[in-house]
């Protein structure tokens, strides 16, 4: 079992980083988050390595499968979030403003570049780090309350940005993909989840 310290350490570290990178403190958003995201899975892949290799572990049947489970799941994502930016619309009159600055984070990257971070470092790090590592420790020892904790803590990591969308949009992210993973406990149908909806909301079909 990972114990509370290792967690509490890897939250903070977390906390740290995407502050400095909402905050605007270094460089380019898009490396700076890439950059994040590997700090925080070398963290895990250190102080729980045999934990986080088992993660991995998967046949090619089951891969199939898991591939299948995060194309499925992305794109039911993302038409949630088709429909909750429309219900934002007509709710908040800040909405779309909010959601254009966070698009406009893309200005002046290459979209190859968004693509290369993305598939390589940021989708398949976040899960590593907040599914594989923080929600399975905080699973094993807090019951089904660690998902809820592990939900918030990932959410909570955005405030810093000031933007209520982004912060709302990573509360709605945190708990479908900690769902998921709860149900299938597989770290790969979580990784090609986030992947794919990650692609289709900032390079594909963008939702501003």
């Amino acid at each position: 079992m990972i114990g509370i310290g290792r967690l509490m350490a890897g939250y903070i570290l977390a906390a740290l980083g995407f502050s400095l990178l909402f905050l605007g403190i270094g460089f380019n958003f898009w490396p700076q988050i890439a950059a994040t995201v590997a700090l925080l899975c070398i963290y895990a892949l250190l102080v729980d390595r045999h934990g986080m290799l088992a993660q991995f572990r998967l046949g090619i049947g089951k891969m199939a499968a898991a591939v299948l489970t995060g194309l499925v799941s992305a794109a039911i994502l993302y038409f949630i979030f088709v429909a909750g930016k429309m219900l934002a619309g007509l709710i908040f009159s800040f909405a779309s403003g909010e959601i254009e600055s966070i698009y406009a984070l893309k200005e002046g990257v290459p979209p190859w570049l968004i693509v290369i971070l993305i598939t390589l470092v940021i989708a398949p790090g976040e899960e590593i780090f907040w599914r594989a590592f923080m929600q399975r420790g905080l699973r094993r020892r807090y019951g089904i309350a660690g998902i809820a904790i592990g939900v918030l803590a990932y959410a909570s990591v955005h405030i810093c940005s000031g933007n209520p969308m982004l912060i709302g949009a990573a509360l709605v992210c945190g708990t479908f993909w900690a769902l998921l993973y709860e149900r299938f406990q597989s770290l790969w149908a979580n990784i090609a989840s986030h992947l794919l909806w990650d692609l289709a909301v900032f390079v594909l079909w963008p939702l501003a």
